[in-house]
């Protein structure tokens, strides 16, 4: 990444896989089609209109999903909010797969453990590795700020 001076640095973007969102949309487009027929028969609007909300939440939980890296920094983020943790701050990082203890069962099934110094060392910033496209997971876990230090075959 590099930077020209008085220029903005240059942030690569990573954005969800799109055949999370065309598996979602078969998923409960489906869903939400059959509620429709059936709806035509009783005209009851309740179950379709459930189905697409379902579907819209999805659609917009996957679209908050994104990772930039830029010369200065990673970014980090999801529906619920944004992380940035400087390179110069990241003490190394590891890529956790499974559940490895008893909260690891509430956190993302791939996902990257960035541990820094700084605001915020107490609680390391863990990305969810799962929704995004293979090649950018590679690109990121070859990425030598990281400091990676465990790899497993997943990327």
């Amino acid at each position: 990444m590099v930077m020209s001076e008085g220029t903005a640095p240059t942030v690569r973007r990573f954005r969800v896989d799109p055949r999370s969102y065309v598996l979602f949309a078969i998923v409960f487009g489906l869903l939400t089609l059959f509620m429709l027929v059936a709806t035509w028969r009783t005209g009851s609007w309740g179950a379709p209109a459930f189905f697409a909300a379902v579907l819209a939440a999805f659609m917009y939980w996957l679209s908050r999903f994104e990772i930039g890296l830029s010369s200065q920094a990673l970014t980090y983020r999801s529906l619920l909010g944004h992380r940035t943790v400087s390179w110069s701050d990241v003490q190394g990082s590891e890529l956790h797969v499974g559940v490895r203890s008893y909260s690891d069962r509430f956190k993302p099934p791939i996902r990257l453990v960035v541990r820094a110094r700084g605001p915020g060392a107490e609680r390391p910033p863990i990305i969810n590795l799962k929704p995004f496209r293979g090649e950018d997971i590679r690109v990121l876990l070859n990425m030598p700020e990281l400091k990676l230090v465990q790899k497993d075959d997943m990327a």
